[in-house]
């Protein structure tokens, strides 16, 4: 176990890079992603804390990795977002036929 002495007590190194990358990610919209992705898809939209947009019509358009998550858009040209600044999936309102 490797230690460091942070303030003025020892802490182990594993529980630093835990809490850090608890931090780095939104672990609840990452597992929303997923569960819309492999439960009966409906089209979405995720909103980011810039006030982006990235509509998400089939699954094919979305990539999800343990840190990252990738959107293309209709022309293929993909955008890497960090999950932390997903503020919201919500899911696209069916247009009329």
């Amino acid at each position: 176990m490797t230690l460091l002495w942070i303030g003025h007590d020892w802490i182990a190194l594993d529980a630093v890079l835990k809490e850090a990358h608890k931090d780095s990610m939104n672990i609840e919209d990452i597992q929303d992603i997923r569960h819309r992705l492999k439960n009966g898809f409906r089209p979405f939209t995720l909103h980011l804390s810039d006030g982006r947009t990235y509509a998400v019509p089939q699954p094919e358009f979305i990539w999800v990795t343990r840190r990252s998550v990738a959107v293309s858009d209709q022309a293929g040209f993909i955008d890497i977002i960090d999950p932390l600044h997903i503020v919201s999936v919500k899911e696209m309102e069916a247009k009329n036929a």
